[in-house]
């Protein structure tokens, strides 16, 4: 059996209000960690605030915010997400802080 390269680990967040991702990972089973393996964070609903915490900056990591998803939007301001670490972002919903006064 060859070496290669593992797959992402997907960590599904949907419909989470202010996920822990360092939390998660460390809990997660079957993550083989920071270096080793991509991380794949997944939204599918809703999740109200993302902090991408700067102790996720040795995580090669990916968010999907999918289709009708949304990160974000409250209704009287606030912000969708807070990044310290790097990460790419596949954008195919919604991300989107509050309108201040509605």
């Amino acid at each position: 059996m060859g070496g290669g390269v593992s797959p992402p680990f997907v960590l599904d967040i949907t419909n989470t209000v202010n996920p822990n991702i360092p939390g998660l990972l460390a809990a997660a089973s079957g993550w083989l960690g920071p270096g080793l393996q991509a991380v794949r964070i997944v939204n599918t609903g809703l999740v109200n605030y993302l902090d991408i915490k700067a102790s996720l900056s040795n995580v090669d990591m990916t968010l999907y915010n999918g289709p009708g998803a949304r990160i974000g939007g409250t209704a009287n301001g606030g912000t969708a997400m807070y990044v310290r670490a790097p990460i790419k972002v596949d954008n195919q919903g919604i991300i989107s802080g509050g309108a201040a006064g509605v």
